[in-house]
């Protein structure tokens, strides 16, 4: 982000408080949540991803109100290195801030499998952050073991499309 001069004009001072607000989460989800990570790498967000984090949030926050009880994002927005160091693939929307993946704050797989109902009724939702339509793009639901449902839920994968044509993929790996 670019400095505020000492004497800004109007004009710059109204898109500095235009881009103060456009990054406001919701309250359930805090910026630092949604950047985190534990590689030690350094994970800076652009103005665009910070942006798509924003309407990210407010999906995760939607999910979290149906869910109704609290929601751990393990990895949201993630830098080229931090995506390289983890293992994700090149064109993960993670990437653009549009993925995140979640598991419920107290993680049983009770708690998991409720929260995978709540995530396949939202498969067919659209919602709408101001006029952007936020959509669920792709549903990842990760397994303990790969493709076995019945060794347990480990995390969900949930990647949004905000351009109005989602997938609405539901992936089992």
């Amino acid at each position: 982000m670019k400095r505020i001069p000492k004497n800004p004009t109007p004009q710059a001072m109204a898109e500095y408080a235009y881009a103060l607000e456009a990054c406001r989460l919701p309250e359930r989800f805090s910026f630092s949540e949604l950047v985190r990570t534990d590689t030690g790498i350094a994970n800076v967000p652009g103005w665009r991803e910070i942006l798509n984090l924003k309407l990210l949030a407010r999906y995760l926050d939607r999910i979290r109100e149906d869910y109704g009880k609290p929601i751990t994002v393990n990895s949201g927005f993630r830098s080229r290195a931090v995506n390289e160091k983890v293992g994700g693939v090149k064109n993960s929307a993670h990437l653009e801030g549009l993925a995140a993946d979640i598991v419920p704050a107290f993680t049983t797989q009770k708690e998991l499998g409720n929260l995978l109902g709540v995530l396949e009724r939202m498969k067919d939702r659209t919602e709408f952050v101001g006029n952007v339509p936020v959509a669920l793009d792709q549903l990842i639901v990760y397994c303990k073991t790969p493709k076995d449902l019945s060794s347990g839920i480990r995390f969900f994968h949930v990647g949004v499309n905000i351009d109005g044509k989602p997938r609405r993929q539901v992936l089992w790996k």
